[in-house]
Order: C-alpha cells, then sequence, then structure tokens
C-alpha cells in the first residue's frame, strides 16, 4: 500500500508542476500548489464546496463516480 501512496504522490507533484508551470508561461506571476500532503490545511472543505463530494460518516469525501478512491490536489494563482 505504501507503494501506491508514493506512486500517487509523485504523478500528482508532477501533474501540479506542470500546471504551474503552464499558467505562469501564461502571465500568472504568483501560483501556489497545494498537493495531497499539503502543510497548508485541509483541502476537503473546499473539494466539498466545490461540489466535488459530501461528507461520508467516517469524514471521508465521496464522490458519485470515484466514491472515495481519488487525490485532491489544488491550484491557487492571482
Amino acid at each position: 500500500m505504501d507503494k501506491l501512496i508514493e506512486n500517487a504522490y509523485k504523478i500528482s507533484r508532477k501533474n501540479l508542476k506542470e500546471i504551474k508551470k503552464l499558467l505562469k508561461s501564461q502571465g500568472y506571476k504568483k501560483v501556489w500548489t497545494k498537493g495531497v500532503f499539503s502543510i497548508y490545511g485541509d483541502l476537503r472543505p473546499l473539494a466539498v464546496e466545490a461540489g466535488f463530494g459530501d461528507w461520508g460518516p467516517d469524514g471521508i469525501i465521496e464522490n458519485e463516480k470515484y466514491g472515495s478512491n481519488f487525490l485532491i490536489s489544488a491550484v491557487f494563482y492571482k
């Protein structure tokens, strides 16, 4: 299981890096990416607010299509 988490983290980090690069090439000056293990706080409330899913009874976000089998990442820009 640890290898699966590590691989998912690496893929997520690579994708966020590419998105950040793309946004900067389009003229956005300040771009922040928050990945799976964000030290900036819990991204789950943002996912619920955005309509991605609902809170499950165990505190995990559940999506109609994906269940709880997904990772939450975020990109913030100015």
